[in-house]
């Protein structure tokens, strides 16, 4: 009898221990299950996975084009309506990848005070301040990218090494790859302070209208927690982390000279020719979908909205562009993901003239538009899956 109360016993406290596992790696490793679950190129948008019940409860996220000056920061903290700010820097660093002539491997990076990041991440934060002041968290997909756990180190093309000290949720930092304190952020040179994090003072109107009146002049969005899977600046497309995860990460020469290694162009860029469009060099897990929505444009009958010569001479899709911003992004194009259709008549920055029929087909495929982009941006399609 005595014997098999003390395996009763032991089997509660083994399946205890199993469950209290099991619930620390949903809550950490939840982004890279619900990722390695999808086939590259395929599956939803990056919203397979939702932010916690309760993470940045009471919080509201604002962003502008080219971000936030220190001015304009200063302004906005010390206004009665705010009751508390965390100004998230983001950026690439220059990882090193050991690939001879193509030394770096562009990672997405954030850096923000950990005790104000952690106060607006709320209760899910748990140990995140202590982790970040160690050194640097990475995402789950960040991880799985650098094969990398905490302990280990993350190596900077360069020589500098930065201790990995935790691996949380993609959406516990918003979907970018890595996560440092604010003060390794500005040694590591993620200046720009691209989105703020703000408790409110009343209503969320009342203050939308009082944060344009600090910075006027400037386009503004705003976002609650749950409007979008990720809380972060420019949440229209995949975070870097899940475009690699999904199409292969690649390594540059330099985040000046972002021009991916021909090695990476030879294994996933191909050439194709299109209903509609003609010939084409996209990567090959997209060229289905393109097939596929320009197949319904001619279909219905939709091709005099496409300008074809405008495409092969300004658009196209595969192009190793430079980073935008001085570093701090990376080219969709330069993975073959995204495309430019009539360039000409949709300049950057201007109004759209695109006809949202196109708009629609291509969403059905898993294109998303940036005409609705803060900066609208109308000749601009990017591959994201469904959800687009």
């Amino acid at each position: 009898m005595r014997a098999r109360q003390r395996r009763a016993v032991a089997a509660i406290a083994l399946l205890a221990a199993v469950s209290a596992s099991t619930a620390r790696m949903v809550a950490v490793h939840s982004d890279q299950t619900a990722a390695a679950a999808l086939l590259p190129g395929q599956g939803r948008f990056a919203g397979a996975v939702s932010l916690g019940p309760v993470a940045f409860k009471g919080e509201l996220l604002v962003w502008a084009t080219g971000g936030f000056s220190s001015d304009e920061i200063k302004r906005i903290r010390d206004s009665p309506q705010v009751a508390a700010i965390a100004a998230v820097r983001t950026g690439l660093l220059a990882v090193e990848s050991r690939r001879a002539g193509y030394p770096v491997v562009p990672v997405e990076a954030m850096a923000a005070n950990r005790d104000a990041y952690a106060a607006a991440l709320g209760k899910p934060a748990g140990h995140l301040a202590g982790m970040l002041r160690k050194g640097a968290v990475l995402s789950a997909t960040g991880a799985r990218l650098r094969g990398l756990r905490p302990g280990s180190q993350l190596r900077l093309h360069g020589g500098r090494r930065v201790a990995v000290t935790g691996v949380v949720a993609d959406w516990v930092i918003g979907g970018y790859e890595v996560a440092v304190d604010r003060e390794l952020g500005r040694r590591l040179k993620l200046e720009r302070a691209t989105y703020l994090l703000l408790r409110s003072r009343g209503p969320r109107p009342a203050f939308e209208a009082a944060i344009r009146r600090l910075v006027p002049g400037r386009a503004l969005r705003f976002r609650a927690p749950g409007e979008r899977s990720f809380l972060r600046a420019g949440d229209g497309a995949l975070p870097l982390g899940l475009v690699k995860l999904r199409f292969g990460e690649f390594a540059v020469q330099s985040l000046s000279r972002p021009e991916p290694d021909p090695r990476w162009v030879r294994e996933h860029v191909v050439r194709a020719v299109l209903p509609v469009l003609g010939p084409v060099r996209c990567h090959r897990l997209i060229v289905p979908h393109l097939a596929a929505a320009m197949t319904e444009v001619k279909r219905l009958r939709l091709e005099q909205l496409v300008d074809v010569t405008d495409f092969h001479r300004r658009g196209g899709c595969f192009s190793p562009l430079p980073a935008h911003g001085g570093g701090a992004e990376l080219s969709r194009r330069s993975f073959g993901i995204a495309l430019g259709l009539n360039v000409a008549a949709n300049p950057t920055g201007g109004k759209a003239t695109t006809d949202l029929r196109l708009v629609r087909v291509l969403a059905r495929h898993g294109f998303t538009w940036g005409g609705r982009w803060l900066r609208p941006a109308g000749s601009y399609y990017e591959w994201v899956g469904s959800g687009a």
